[in-house]
């Protein structure tokens, strides 16, 4: 029984392996480090003595590695045109509400009595003291929404043109 304990405290404390030459390794491919897999999944870091194992190694990982960068940078670019629209749903919020009620793990939405000739009202924040509940009413009914609204933005975002945002 010592040993199971000594055995499994002893792969606990095991260095990475370099993916080319099989020795510790210390570095991991930045590239595709944190990439998700189509299936929501993290894509499977590869680690590296150095940089002459990743370069000699490249030919190998070029295909997957190209596909994972592209996978992250779409999600970095979904992620961002995302809290866009939240942040301009957050300012420019068209529902009054007037309370929220959770049943059967739905969000219901109560709308007040619309007597002014307001348009936007303020987003009621305080409804909803869990964040992912409130990007999900924000974000409700916009599919179409941030496409249209932000046409320009995700055009430059996917053409690597993302740091030019200044000119919108």
């Amino acid at each position: 029984m010592a040993t199971a304990a000594a055995s499994s405290e002893e792969s606990q404390n095991l260095k990475h392996v370099c993916r080319q030459c099989y020795k510790a390794a210390t570095k991991k491919c930045s590239a595709c480090c944190g990439a998700p897999n189509a299936d929501q999944s993290i894509v499977d870091t590869q680690w590296y003595c150095g940089t002459e194992c990743q370069k000699a190694d490249w030919i190998n990982r070029k295909s997957a590695c190209k596909i994972a960068q592209t996978r992250k940078m779409l999600y970095r670019a979904g992620h961002t045109l995302q809290m866009g629209i939240c942040m301009y749903r957050e300012e420019l919020f068209d529902l009054f509400i007037e309370s929220v009620e959770r049943k059967d793990g739905d969000i219901v939405l109560v709308e007040g009595w619309y007597d002014s000739p307001d348009l936007f009202f303020p987003f009621p924040s305080s409804l909803f003291p869990d964040e992912d509940e409130k990007r999900a009413v924000l974000l409700h009914q916009c599919c179409d929404d941030a496409p249209a609204y932000m046409y320009k933005l995700i055009l430059m975002m996917l053409q690597g043109k993302s740091n030019m945002c200044s000119c919108l």
